[in-house]
């Protein structure tokens, strides 16, 4: 499969560039530009996160711009490492121990929510 993405680009590289200057790239470059796995990077086409060109059902390229915008697109929102916090994080007390609720808190919940329903009856 990765041979014949390769020999397609061949024959359609120079076509392309004369036409419209466009770059196509296979799954594995793309992976190798994000320091991913192949299957990420097709993992995102599928999720449509990553423009992709679907040559055929097992070809599929991506374009310069596509991947740039991807790119962009993931680094919009994220902070920069140095930046100082503006809040600080209190942890908030809690009053039930970590097991949660006792058993007999748990019945007697259990039976007023019973009563309750019996009542809309």
């Amino acid at each position: 499969m990765i041979q014949a993405a390769h020999k397609i680009l061949d024959e359609m590289a120079p076509a392309a560039k004369d036409r419209a200057g466009v770059r196509l790239f296979t799954p594995e470059e793309a992976a190798e530009m994000f320091s991913v796995d192949k299957r990420t990077v097709l993992k995102w086409a599928r999720e449509r996160k990553l423009d992709s060109v679907k040559i055929s059902s097992k070809i599929i390229l991506f374009t310069r711009e596509s991947i740039n915008g991807f790119v962009n697109r993931r680094i919009q929102g994220i902070e920069s490492v140095t930046a100082p916090k503006t809040k600080a994080r209190v942890r908030a007390e809690k009053s039930v121990k970590k097991g949660g609720s006792s058993q007999s808190s748990r019945k007697s919940s259990w039976r007023s929510l019973r009563e309750e329903v019996t009542k809309w009856e």
